[in-house]
């Protein structure tokens, strides 16, 4: 049987891995935007 704390650590790995996913490219797409407006 799996622990709880075990799947609530890969739960929040994997919001965190999500979340820095979404900063990442919203950032590269905010560069490249506020570069092209210049």
């Amino acid at each position: 049987m799996v622990q709880p704390a075990i799947m609530l650590a890969t739960v929040l790995l994997a919001l965190i891995a999500i979340v820095a996913m979404f900063v990442t490219v919203g950032s590269i797409l905010y560069l490249l935007w506020k570069g092209r407006k210049g």
